[in-house]
């Protein structure tokens, strides 16, 4: 009874240290620094996340943006099968397939010519033939994006005789060689036609538009 009794009080004893208001104290210290620690390995790894996606997407922003500006639609490109002039021709309908050339690159336009956003029957003016014509008047296609889009679309090389390089280069008419010259001062947004307005200051000084 007395040994039952002493391993009773012992284990009391003990039970009375392991929870005794200073190893309380020392015990919630260390959690509240591991949960600390977790804490900051968190906020650390989530900071490096997303900094990462964002550089990551920058990065290829900036890429697909250079690339985009790299493009130069209509060159000849070796590895591609070539065509001439009355081969295109034939191919300006739906069933046998509506391609254009621009320079020197053939393309199949079929599965665009529904989604141009000025309506099929104006590019189905072009279907067979060059757009060259259309694009020196309609000048607002020579950009970038467009050209990137037109490239997508390659299928080849124009193959053309010496005579009919001569013959297209008399066809292609600037029709906006002869523009006037205009006021330095306008704000130009387009000069192909040419499209400009007043600066703004100009505007504000008289309730008329300057002349």
């Amino acid at each position: 009874d007395k040994k039952l009794l002493r391993i009773i009080g012992s284990a009391q004893d003990s039970s009375e240290r392991n929870y005794s208001p200073e190893i309380v104290k020392q015990k919630t210290w260390r959690n509240s620094r591991e949960n600390s620690r977790k804490q900051d390995f968190l906020k650390f790894a989530g900071g490096v996340v997303f900094f990462s996606g964002i550089f990551y997407y920058l990065y290829e922003d900036k890429r697909k943006v250079f690339a985009l500006e790299k493009v130069t639609p209509g060159v000849h490109k070796e590895g591609l099968k070539s065509y001439t002039i009355e081969e295109i021709g034939k191919h300006d309908n739906a069933k046998s397939g509506i391609w254009i050339y621009y320079k020197d690159g053939v393309y199949d336009i079929t599965d665009f010519v529904a989604k141009h956003p000025g309506g099929s029957s104006k590019i189905m003016m072009a279907a067979g033939g060059s757009i060259e014509p259309f694009w020196m008047i309609f000048a607002n296609h020579n950009v970038p994006e467009i050209y990137s889009l037109l490239e997508s679309m390659r299928i080849g090389n124009v193959d053309m005789t010496a005579e009919e390089k001569s013959q297209k280069a008399e066809a292609i008419h600037d029709p906006y060689a002869n523009e006037p010259k205009r006021h330095k001062a306008l704000k130009v947004n387009g000069l192909k036609p040419f499209c400009a307005e007043p600066p703004a200051p100009m505007l504000v000084e008289s309730f008329l538009t300057p002349l």
